[in-house]
């Protein structure tokens, strides 16, 4: 007889839906909603486990669908108002049958700020099937595994990337055997949390391709870029989504990523037309590329600049050869695209990452950037954070990316550190007027999208405690994130920060695009011409 398989549903939860109900009657989302894209644990992890050949896998994008299905979870005080947290998407419900029916149920939490929505929903699980395990991955499962693992929330978390340590995992669990010999893992032993270390780091070759077929009848919902650009004619959905690099150079403070992923790796060019090929076989055609230092290809533990300049601009090649049109959601790192031996943007790269045609109808090339400026508030970014330039320099940089054919530009200025002052704010706020007219000057729309200054478990600014938590992330994890703040600052308190900020983006937009803005948590562009080709 035939042994049994595994059966391992895989989860993506519902977003949160944050509501800011203040006493003077005024309602603001307070998170931002983005929903019809997929994370990328619900594309990779079924891969990992189809390959072991020892699981029967489902996958299950909760936030996707059920849009309209709100349900409060809890309500706290903060400031002079009510904060009202919510599950947006499919509720638990719908998925009992599913859960009886499972032995292992996964879970990525990330961001901290959905951590109750997580909590419930194991909770939830475990009521309709006190059999099942219940593994975790994501941020909080590698900085904070102890406390879904000490409260029985989950039966084992997964530490750092789980492409080596996940299928030993089932291998241990398929045959019964020690928990311990798996590297990689934290889990519950006599009442004590034992942890194996952190995985081997995977090759980027080792990363099996996207698990598309699983999540055929969600590809179609795949339809909303990241910034919410106005997609341009010749654009085609479903937007794929996807990493050709992992890890980073940068060591910002604010970042979980160089301790999580650690030493930066990057996939071959081979590797990544197999990848693009994979998408289009699915029918996309689309791409937001999401990696956190693309650049980085171009540092001396890499490439070295002339040889990764020139995988770059290979790769922004072999893009348009296949015929995808792309975007950079999480940027680019600003100071590689200067030339500081010629003293100027490096026009050469810019113009073959950024270019766009038309091609048989079809768009192709860049469309839309999230420009990284981050810290508008001070003289000179640089000062602040070493990614960055001199405004002026960032300036030159941006102004070369849209003449290059990118018009749809986002950029921001994270405020809220313990330096800034209402003077920072407005200094900032004069900086993203500018950058908007800019862009606006050389054919493009731009969007001004000021973040709140935040702390995650991970990251060297939580490590070093200088930011006064008044709202602790144990019982307040919702406000974990970058629209709204936990801390005070010595020139403000929790509230009058989140206050300083909607003043921030009530000057950058329009009337109807900050009323959208404040109703939906979904960002809305201005209206305007984009003179594309």
């Amino acid at each position: 007889m035939e042994k049994q398989k595994i059966r391992w549903t895989q989860i993506e939860l519902p977003s949160l839906h944050l509501l800011w109900k203040r006493d003077s009657g005024e309602e603001i989302v307070s998170s931002v909603i983005r929903s019809n894209y997929p994370k990328p644990s619900l594309t990779i992890i079924p891969a990992i486990l189809e390959q072991t050949g020892l699981c029967e896998v489902d996958a299950v994008d909760m936030k996707i669908r059920d849009q309209d299905q709100i349900t409060p979870y809890r309500e706290f005080r903060y400031g002079e108002g009510t904060m009202i947290a919510s599950r947006m998407g499919v509720p638990f419900e719908k998925l009992e049958k599913k859960l009886m029916n499972t032995d292992v149920l996964g879970l990525s939490i990330n961001p901290t700020s959905w951590k109750n929505i997580a909590k419930d929903f194991m909770q939830y699980a475990r009521s309709v099937n006190p059999n099942i395990k219940i593994v975790i991955g994501g941020n909080e499962a590698t900085f904070k595994s102890e406390h879904y693992l000490k409260e029985g929330l989950a039966d084992i978390a997964m530490l750092g990337e789980a492409e080596h340590s996940l299928p030993k995992l089932l291998e241990s669990l398929d045959k019964g055997e020690d928990l311990g010999n798996v590297r990689g893992i934290a889990y519950t032993q006599n009442d004590e949390i034992v942890k194996t270390g952190m995985p081997e780091k995977p090759k980027m070759e080792d990363v099996p391709l996207q698990a598309l077929d699983l999540l055929k009848d969600d590809i179609p919902l795949w339809t909303t870029p990241i910034e919410y650009f106005p997609l341009p004619e010749g654009v085609d959905t479903p937007i794929g989504f996807t990493f050709f690099t992992r890890g980073c150079y940068q060591n910002c403070d604010y970042c979980t990523s160089p301790r999580k992923m650690g030493k930066f790796r990057f996939n071959s060019l081979e590797k990544i037309a197999k990848e693009l090929d994979h998408f289009k076989d699915h029918g996309i055609n689309t791409l937001n590329i999401w990696d956190d230092s693309l650049t980085s290809v171009m540092y001396n533990g890499a490439l070295g600049r002339t040889e990764g300049r020139k995988y770059l601009m290979d790769l922004a090649e072999l893009l348009k050869e296949k015929g995808f049109a792309y975007e950079f959601s999480q940027g680019v790192v600003i100071k590689d695209l200067w030339d500081k031996e010629k003293n100027q943007p490096d026009f050469e790269l810019i113009n073959t990452l950024y270019s766009n045609k038309m091609e048989n109808g079809k768009f192709v090339g860049c469309y839309g950037e999230y420009f990284p400026t981050e810290f508008l508030q001070v003289e000179n970014p640089h000062d602040k954070c070493a990614k960055l330039e001199g405004f002026e320099i960032e300036k030159e940089i941006l102004t070369a990316i849209v003449d290059a054919g990118t018009k749809l530009i986002s950029y921001s200025s994270i405020m809220g550190s313990n330096s800034d002052t209402s003077e920072n704010f407005s200094f900032a706020t004069d900086r993203l007027k500018e950058l908007t007219e800019l862009v606006k000057s050389h054919g493009g729309l731009g969007l001004a999208t000021p973040f709140i200054y935040s702390t995650f478990p991970g990251t060297r600014l939580w490590d070093k405690g200088e930011m006064d938590l008044a709202y602790s992330i144990e019982e307040f994890p919702e406000l974990y994130q970058l629209n709204a703040a936990p801390q005070r600052t010595p020139n403000f308190e929790p509230d009058e920060l989140f206050l300083e900020r909607k003043k921030m983006e009530k000057e950058l937009m329009t009337p109807t695009q900050y009323t959208k803005w404040n109703s939906t948590g979904r960002y809305h562009w201005p209206e305007g011409e984009v003179k594309w080709h």
